[in-house]
Order: C-alpha cells, then structure tokens, then sequence
C-alpha cells in the first residue's frame, strides 16, 4: 500500500508540473522510509527486527499520512493500519 501511494504522490506530481526535483525528492524519501521498512519487516526471520521494523513503518505511515491527509494521506493512514496488523501478529506469535 505505501508503494502504492507513493506512486499515486509520483504522479500527481508529474501531472503538476511545476514542481522542482528539490521540492519534491524529500517527499519521496520520508514516503519510501517507511515503505523499505516494511519489505524488510517482511524478510528479516527475527522477529524482534522485524517487530521493531513493522512499528516504525506505522509511525511514519501514521505520520505521512496525517501531514498528506487532504491528498493521498488516506492511503498512508490505511498503510500505517496494515503494518500495525502485522506488529500485533507478530507478538500474538511470541506470546503462543
């Protein structure tokens, strides 16, 4: 979903066109942080790596998404609810 959106954010921009590479590479950084978070949450096998890696991708989702929240920040807050789910999987899956 956070690849997805930014995406979305990639092409709006593009459409834009009067946006200047400096404007918009720190968008893209703050949005692919935490989209890299989750794919290594997802390939790591220790699970406290991945635990901590899946929070921080919430929190920064979480946060992206509050900031673009008029434009495509829906999207980042229902990313920042998927790695939540899978945070409280893996401990579900320590605690068994």
């Amino acid at each position: 979903m956070g690849l997805l959106m930014l995406t979305v954010y990639l092409v709006i921009l593009a459409n834009e066109g009067n946006n200047s590479i400096g404007e918009i590479l720190p968008w893209v950084f703050v949005m692919a942080i935490p989209t890299v978070a989750v794919f290594a949450s997802g390939m790591t096998a220790k699970r406290r790596i991945a635990g901590n890696l899946a929070i921080t991708a919430t929190i920064l989702f979480a946060g992206v998404g509050l900031l673009a929240l008029a434009s495509i920040g829906f999207g980042f807050l229902i990313a920042a609810s998927m790695s939540m789910l899978a945070v409280i999987r893996l401990v579900e899956a320590d605690s068994a």
